[in-house]
C-alpha cells in the first residue's frame, strides 16, 4: 500500500458537518467522542480532553456499514471550544479516496457550521501555530 499524496499548502479540502460516533485510542485509553466535522485529511472531535494535544491517536469510525471501522492513525493537532482537531497520519490511497468520497457525497455547504472560522483559544502543538489547517 502507497501512501496518499497530500496537496500543497495552499490548496483547501472541503470539511463537511456530520454527527456520529468515534472511539479515540491513546494506549489502552478508550476516549468515546462525537464528530462535529470531517474531511479527507482530519476530524473534529467534540472533547474537553486538551490534554491530548500533540498525541498519537488512533480514530476509529465507521462511514457505511458495509465497509465496516474504519482505523485510522492521527495526530492530536489543535483544541478550541468546539473540541479537539485530528490530522490523519499514513493515509492509503483506499482510505484516503473512501474519506474524499464520502466527503463530497454528503458535502452540503449551505448547513456546514462555521466551527472553523472561530479558533480562538488554541492550544498551539509544541508551542507553535499549526500551519496546516485542513481538517
Amino acid at each position: 500500500m502507497t501512501e496518499a499524496k497530500r496537496p500543497h499548502q495552499g490548496s483547501r479540502t472541503s470539511r463537511i458537518s456530520v454527527q456520529f460516533p468515534v472511539t479515540m485510542t491513546l494506549g489502552k485509553k478508550e476516549f468515546n467522542c462525537q464528530a462535529l466535522e470531517l474531511s479527507e485529511f482530519g476530524i473534529l472531535l467534540m472533547s474537553t480532553h486538551k490534554e491530548l494535544v500533540g498525541k498519537d491517536v488512533e480514530i476509529g469510525l465507521t462511514l457505511n456499514a458495509i465497509q465496516g471501522v474504519l482505523s485510522l492513525d492521527g495526530i492530536v493537532a489543535y483544541a478550541t471550544e468546539a473540541g479537539l482537531g485530528v490530522r490523519f497520519k499514513k493515509l492509503t490511497e483506499e482510505t484516503c479516496a473512501s474519506l474524499k468520497y464520502y466527503v463530497a457525497q454528503n458535502d452540503n455547504a449551505d448547513r456546514r457550521p462555521q466551527i472553523f472560522a472561530r479558533r480562538r483559544g488554541q492550544i498551539p502543538l509544541s508551542g507553535t501555530q499549526i500551519h496546516n489547517r485542513r481538517l
